[in-house]
């Protein structure tokens, strides 16, 4: 982290002010085994902590992670970052990770008129789905042993897509919102799944070695993989809410959608010759 303290943290801001992370693999960027309170100076007081995208295939960091957290005064924004969006041109088949949340603490408590928004990270698109094997190629015809060349196998199956990573839930933990305060919480958007494979190609047709008999046909190509499902969108809040007024926007974030199914495998050519 950014901030870590195995004790209790004060954070007081005044103007604008911006943390991000530094690096991919973070836990949290701030972060206490104890109270972290971030004070606003005024009304104009901002604090925003946002962590970077990520790029690699590790989880993303939370924004403030605590025992007990307190907002107090101030315009405050956090998110949670967003889950890793693999390369389109990646045929693994590996799933989206998730994103993560914006706060992780047992109880959260906002006050003294502070205006709060807190957003989940979205999901991570899964990757395509890997292309099927080749089928097996046909038998010659030796014209001895053999009754007659055989024709090419169906290519196989291509892989499934990968799933889509889960939205980030804004809030890990109970919540707590005194008069005067306003509030969003928004889950994370679930990410699109992975397209799946191609099928594979079909075998190549057996070829004959005796004159007038046919070589045989190519196989079939296989069936395209099945497209991964899309991530669930994040809940706003895993835990109790109470809020002195009706000023509290809570929503949980959208459902991705499924990734489309893979194209049929090409099919196998024939055997090199007809019978001479």
């Amino acid at each position: 982290p950014l901030i870590k303290s195995s004790t209790d943290i004060e954070i007081e801001y005044k103007g604008t002010n911006k943390i991000s992370s530094l690096s991919q693999d973070k836990i949290s960027l701030i972060e206490s085994l104890g109270l972290i309170t971030f004070k606003g100076a005024d009304n104009n007081s901002s604090f925003e902590i946002q962590p970077n995208a990520v790029t690699s295939s590790k989880e993303g960091s939370i924004g403030v992670e605590a025992n007990n957290i307190i907002i107090e005064g101030g315009n405050f924004v956090i998110l949670g970052s967003n889950g890793v969006n693999y390369s389109e041109s990646d045929k693994s088949g590996k799933s989206g990770r998730n994103g993560s949340s914006g706060i992780k603490a047992s109880e959260t408590l906002i006050k003294n008129k502070a205006n709060v928004t807190i957003i989940g990270g979205n999901g991570g698109r899964g990757t395509q789905g890997i292309q099927g094997k080749t089928g097996e190629d046909g038998i010659e015809k030796d014209g001895i042993t053999d009754s007659g060349p055989t024709q090419g196998g169906t290519g196989y199956t291509g892989g499934n897509g990968g799933n889509g990573g889960n939205g980030g839930t804004a809030i890990l933990g109970n919540i707590e919102v005194k008069s005067g305060c306003n509030l969003v919480l928004t889950g994370g958007n679930g990410a699109q799944g992975g397209k799946g494979g191609k099928g594979g190609t079909g075998g190549k047709g057996g070829w004959s070695n005796i004159w007038g008999v046919r070589s045989a046909k190519g196989g079939n190509g296989g069936t395209g993989g099945n497209g991964g499902t899309g991530g669930n969108g994040g809940d706003a809040i895993s835990g109790s809410f109470n809020c002195e007024d009706n000023i509290a926007i809570l929503a949980g974030g959208d459902l991705g959608i499924g990734g489309d199914p893979g194209e049929g495998g090409d099919g196998g050519s024939g055997g090199d010759q007809e019978g001479w």
